[in-house]
């Protein structure tokens, strides 16, 4: 009995050990890291190949330089030269969820040019509010886990390259960068598990921010890997639901995390164009009635890249202890109730081919163009139509909508 029970203490422990090699090895090759390492139906941990695992960011160049800063050359420049790009933070804020913090809280910034050479500067939040109130069409994107302050600018920058060249008769377009705290926490499944628990707070606050833009301007959310778990739950709470004791309230007296205490502006827009990247959060979360279940009422039109060998979406069983658990981009989202017109409007690309064992934003942005071309459909007043946006889908990659509806 003794020698039996010693085995097995042994065998556990050798389970967790491979576990967090399986996790060291998801992170070991990111300079600097991209995101998170985090599901597939149980893989061993034995099938992670550390060699073909690369989350690093490459070095940016042409149009934006290594911290995100832009540079005027060339036609692309001069067109995106319009655009207001800004990043705003609430890294000081950490989670905190009372909205008479916020405004103070928040940290921003936003790329002016200077000499032909756009630069980083500091703005109040109420200037930059004050901006994001113009009717202009908005593209905000949330980046994922192990981003660092300033690093941020540069994955930023790194989607928002990916936008098309605009027309001379379009709109200007205001891009915003949502940073959160998602530095490095040493040991790796004890960062994945935190960051993870601080994704509904950081979408509460998303959710503060978005409620204050007018609502007849075209929003885009786009959510990577952590990041998708942001939006889905900002969506979530700003159509009324609840994550724990988190909620959004037009006014709500009381003094418990996440219940408003004093009267903000109530202006969401009611149709978000919403695309999720290697989405790490659980498959079924905004399926009808589930944990985010809400999300979907405001949504028009989504957009998933999901990777079924993506180690971080292999692995994301792993965050969560006794459950046996799938990520929403290993291969899209499940029970996910938008039938007939509504179920047309998304579109989920394949990537297991295009993008391979690897977690790293540049590879899925550089594997589909289509995540750009979606984000400027809604922009510009000239953009292509829905034909030929779905024309230019890779036959390569497929779209989920059948194992939506087998799932259901």
């Amino acid at each position: 009995m003794e020698r039996f029970r010693t085995d097995y203490i042994r065998r556990r422990v050798c389970a967790a050990a491979l576990a967090c090699a399986a996790w060291s090895a998801v992170y070991a090759s990111a300079a600097p890291p991209i995101d998170e390492p985090i599901v597939d139906a149980r893989p061993r941990v034995a099938d992670v190949d550390v060699s073909e695992i690369s989350d690093a960011v490459p070095a940016l160049s042409d149009e934006f330089g290594a911290n995100g800063d832009a540079i005027a050359s060339g036609q692309a420049s001069r067109e995106k030269r319009h655009d207001e790009v800004y990043l705003i933070s609430t890294r000081r804020l950490g989670t905190l969820c009372r909205p008479e913090r916020m405004a103070d809280g928040l940290q921003c910034e936003r790329l002016e040019m200077d000499g032909g050479r756009a630069q980083w500067r500091t703005a109040a939040w109420r200037d930059v509010l004050q901006q994001l109130e113009k009717p202009l069409p908005k593209i905000v994107y949330v980046h994922g886990n192990r981003v660092s302050r300033g690093v941020d600018r540069r994955h930023g920058m790194l989607v928002y390259r990916r936008l098309p060249e605009r027309g001379p008769d379009d709109l200007p377009r205001q891009y915003v960068i949502w940073s959160w705290p998602s530095d490095r926490i040493r040991g790796p499944l004890k960062d994945y598990r935190k960051k993870a628990e601080m994704t509904p707070e950081v979408g509460w606050q998303l959710g503060w921010m978005l409620r204050q833009l007018p609502p007849d301007a075209p929003t885009a959310l786009v959510g990577y890997s952590y990041g998708a778990s942001v939006v889905a739950s900002s969506l979530h709470l700003m159509a009324g639901g609840r994550v724990g004791n988190l909620r959004l309230a037009p006014q709500e007296q009381g003094g418990d995390a996440g219940e408003e205490s004093v009267e903000i502006v109530d202006r969401v827009p009611r149709h978000f164009h919403v695309a999720l990247v290697a989405a790490a959060c659980d498959a079924d979360w905004i399926g009808q009635g589930a944990h985010l279940g809400r999300a979907p009422q405001l949504v028009d039109r989504m957009f998933l890249l999901n990777n079924r060998l993506d180690p971080a979406m292999r692995f994301y069983h792993l965050s969560t202890p006794g459950r046996s658990t799938r990520a929403m981009g290993y291969e899209g989202p499940l029970g996910l109730a938008m039938r007939g017109r509504q179920a047309s409007q998304v579109m989920a690309l394949d990537m297991t081919d295009k993008v391979g064992r690897s977690h790293a934003l540049e590879q899925y942005l550089a594997a589909a163009p289509q995540l750009g071309q979606f984000l400027a459909h809604f922009a510009d007043r000239h953009s292509q139509d829905d034909n030929e946006l779905a024309a230019s889908k890779p036959t390569s990659s497929s779209v989920s909508q059948r194992n939506m509806a087998r799932r259901q």
